[in-house]
């Protein structure tokens, strides 16, 4: 199956009326960090408008950076709300969740081999993009939604693996600095 059979591809949405004190949230790349979560700082930067009502935000979306190195995912929560996706990103909306979940939709698109196979078909030399098309057509393997649920847990949990891994390591540092530090004494 392909991303189109599952779901709904949109474009983000371009405008060039940002400002703080705005009334929704214009969510750009760099608003996201490397744990693919948005940044708590976040700041509402355009007003509201008819026409970008149906722009819109769902909780379960999948924004897709759609130019640049990486075609990350990420999943939109409703942490920040109202919220659009600048043209930076293409949204997945998936159609019915109880076939795919939108977790596993991203995770999956994370994937090395996934993210190689997107860079083969982006198109521009300098700075790549993918578009609807090419995403549309991305065949995702047909799992169980028990098995997309075990591989979203066994994921969160390596996760947090590694952030406990960096976190002993950054002890570890301080403790042998310390102990470095107390022979100069």
């Amino acid at each position: 199956m392909n991303i189109r059979s599952i779901s709904t591809v949109l474009s983000g949405y371009f405008t060039t009326t940002i400002q703080k004190g705005g009334e929704i949230y214009y969510l750009q790349a760099r608003d996201f960090d490397s744990n693919k979560k948005l940044i708590p700082t976040l700041q509402k930067l355009i007003s509201r408008e008819k026409k970008s009502e149906n722009h819109y935000l769902k909780k379960g979306d999948i924004l897709v950076l759609a130019k640049g190195v990486n075609f990350h995912a990420y999943i939109y929560d409703e942490s920040f709300a109202p919220a659009i996706a600048s043209t930076a990103f293409l949204i997945i909306r998936i159609n019915d969740k109880n076939h795919i979940l939108p977790e596993f939709l991203a995770w999956y698109i994370n994937q090395p081999q996934t993210q190689s196979n997107l860079k083969l078909k982006g198109k521009g030399t300098r700075l790549p993009a993918i578009n609807k098309a090419i995403l549309s057509e991305l065949e995702i393997p047909s799992v169980t939604t028990d098995k997309q649920q075990k591989i979203i847990e066994i994921d969160h949990l390596r996760e947090k693996e590694k952030q406990l891994i960096n976190k002993i390591q950054t002890i570890k540092d301080l403790q042998l600095n310390k102990i470095l530090l107390n022979f100069l004494q």
